[in-house]
């Protein structure tokens, strides 16, 4: 019955009286492309994390995991080539844990999302090959409240945040403060184990519900002394926590899992303005410190610890048409790793594998941004990364250590047509590090196949190329035309690769591959003004990779790249009304997996392809000068996810979330 009604209102919207629009994403002229989504682009959505508003962005795309999360995409690519950054630096942790903060970080905290789609010299992106992509926080400019709460689905979700900034003498201060729980359903159709439940004792598959439950609390005070002074300071202290618990409606230990992770972020930074006769050179300095806490039980236990402190500078001039800019970071990152393994060689014992390591990063760039006419902007840059790894081997207790160097250049270019269409082509470089996990020489047994780290394993470097198309209209911004065609050529690609020895036994370890891995693909969005206050945009993605042998054959695609991507998304406004709609569909993927319970060779590596599936979601809000609530049904509709391997099938689907949201702002 809410459905319909819904769906009924709506609907009625969308064909009555024309009203307004909003457009919320901004393309600046530089040289490189860039896109700044701003809160009003999200807020009709009511997102409630940093991942709901990326959902919305047409260039993004998502994977759902087997765990029933959902990562992140730019171009089709891995996550793992995704920079995410808070306020210009990426958390502490590894690529999922990055990944994971998306779902921490509420939307309450979002000032606005920068995204990048190709890398940049100043940028500290660290193997942002796919892009990347900037949160920054909020901070207020003038004295203002904000109290926001919502509630949704059954058990009962809720969040709550405040917002507050005060201008005093002494300075700008800001605090934002948000609280939430929020339960999600999958139901899981499960045929990769039996099943244990007393109705059905000798079926080959057995159903459930993946229940998750995320309970969060964050923090963001911000401090900003007074403008117009020769030196202005700056302070930002960040306080994530997450608990997760997930279980299955079977009771089952197998199912049951929980997760609880911290993360306390401390920044400062000083900038000043040197000038004399000949020098007007603007500086920065700052100071970051930062602890990862993580500990996750389920059949085993994980826990990471992680602390970094990061020491930087830069200095810029502008000198006639061209903006020069040089910068220097230290970075010292300390990581504990605990995690049990089990070795069939020792009678199933259970060990505890144990790694400390200390890695010292020194990064330098320089860059110049140079305005060649009116109508020409071009950016050279590059960017030099050296890094020092110091890590405990598990079976001897002895430290090895280990480094490395790259130097990464990048050029951007983009000719401005005229006032509303825009030309760029950008090339550059950039480096993925292997995970700690793939770094540490740990040795698994199980049966005949050995799984083990590769401490030897080198950096990824990773070739970009994009050119793209765009056109935005000057008076009406939601009439727009994007289009990218893009190359990724990944040299040392790291591959997860199995060998028999002499005795019969197979081992299974990640090495560089001799070959290259290429990745190619063409990105279209727009938007189109029906009729007043009626919008509608598009987006499609059509992705190829393949690894590409020393005799010039094609091999498989990379892990996680989906063949395809469509978005449709309608808006309509009336008034203080609006309401929307928004489907997204995917092709399917695949990727390739360790199986530590493998007894052969046949079964060390598994293939899992993903099905292809789609999403529908809807929204309607109301807003007013002081207040807005808004209803959103996300997803409202989705298809059944079928997830397979040797093991079997998992089949994954979703269930409606209705969530009603009230803010109110004075």
């Amino acid at each position: 019955m809410l459905t319909r009604m819904f769906c009924f209102v709506l609907l009625s919207l969308l064909l009555a009286a024309p009203g307004h629009g909003e457009h919320g994403r901004i393309s600046p002229d530089t040289a490189y492309e860039y896109q700044l989504y701003q809160p009003a682009y999200f807020s009709h959505w009511q997102p409630q994390t940093a991942l709901d508003m990326l959902l919305r962005i047409p260039d993004i795309s998502s994977q759902r995991q087997a765990n029933g999360t959902l990562q992140i995409q730019l171009h089709g690519m891995d996550r793992s080539y995704l920079a995410i950054l808070v306020n210009g630096y990426p958390l502490v942790g590894n690529g999922e844990n990055n990944n994971r903060a998306l779902s921490d970080i509420p939307a309450s905290l979002i000032d606005a999302i920068e995204i990048i789609p190709n890398s940049v010299a100043d940028l500290d992106a660290q193997g942002g090959a796919a892009g990347v992509i900037n949160i920054k926080l909020k901070h207020g400019d003038t004295p203002e409240t904000q109290v926001s709460f919502g509630v949704a689905g059954e058990p009962l979700n809720y969040s709550a945040s405040l917002f507050n900034a005060d201008t005093f003498s002494w300075g700008q201060l800001s605090l934002v403060a948000d609280t939430r729980q929020q339960q999600r359903t999958l139901s899981v159709e499960d045929s990769t184990e039996p099943s244990l439940t007393e109705d059905n004792p000798t079926e080959d598959s057995f159903s459930k519900d993946l229940i998750s439950k995320n309970k969060s609390q964050s923090v963001h005070l911000s401090y900003e002394s007074p403008l117009g002074q020769p030196l202005q300071l700056s302070s930002r202290l960040l306080y994530l926590h997450n608990d997760q618990q997930q279980n299955t409606s079977l009771q089952r230990p197998l199912g049951r899992r929980q997760n609880e992770s911290t993360t306390w972020r401390l920044d400062g930074a000083a900038t000043g303005l040197w000038q004399d006769k000949s020098n007007n050179i603007r500086w920065r300095l700052h100071l970051l410190a930062e602890q990862y806490d993580e500990d996750e039980q389920s059949l085993t236990s994980f826990t990471r610890n992680e602390q970094r402190l990061q020491l930087g500078g830069s200095l810029a001039e502008k000198i006639d048409e061209h903006h020069w800019k040089a910068g220097l970071n230290l970075f010292s990152t300390d990581t504990d790793l605990q995690s049990p393994i089990t070795d069939t060689t020792l009678n199933d014992q259970r060990l505890l594998l144990q790694t400390d390591t200390q890695q010292l990063s020194l990064h330098a760039y320089a860059l110049d941004r140079w305005s060649v006419t009116q109508r020409l902007q071009f950016e050279a840059g590059v960017r030099m990364e050296t890094h020092e790894l110091e890590q405990q081997n598990p079976a001897s207790g002895q430290n090895e250590t280990n480094g490395n160097t790259v130097w990464l250049p990048n050029v951007h270019l983009m000719y401005r047509y005229d006032d509303e269409i825009r030309i760029g082509l950008s090339g550059s470089q950039s480096a993925r590090h292997p995970d700690l996990l793939q770094r540490t020489p740990y040795q698994i047994r199980s049966g005949d196949v050995i799984f083990r780290g590769n401490a030897d394993l080198d950096i990824e470097t990773v070739s970009a190329l994009d050119l793209r198309y765009e056109y935005q209209h000057i008076h009406q911004p939601e009439r727009f035309t994007h289009l990218r065609l893009f190359r990724r050529t990944i040299s040392d690609a790291i591959l997860e690769t199995q060998r028999a020895t002499e005795n019969q036994l197979v081992i299974v370890e990640p090495q560089n591959s001799d070959v290259s891995a290429i990745q190619q693909g063409a990105e279209f969005s727009s938007g189109y003004r029906l009729m007043p206050g009626l919008s509608l945009r598009t987006a499609a993605g059509v992705y190829r990779s393949f690894l590409r042998s020393s005799a010039g054959n094609d091999t498989r695609r990379l892990d996680n790249q989906p063949q395809y991507r469509l978005m449709l998304a309608i808006d309509k406004t009336i008034n203080a009304w609006k309401g929307g709609a928004q489907w997204r569909y995917q092709g399917n993927s695949e990727t390739q997996r360790n199986n530590f319970t493998a007894q052969d060779d046949d079964q060390s590596l598994t293939a899992e392809t993903r099905s292809p599936g789609h999403r529908f979601d809807l929204y309607l809000s109301y807003q007013a000068v002081f207040w807005q609530v808004g209803l959103t049904a996300s997803p409202l509709l989705a298809s059944e996810e079928k997830q397979r391997s040797a093991a079997g099938t998992v089949r994954l689907e979703p269930q409606p979330l209705w969530r009603l949201n009230a803010s109110l702002s004075f």
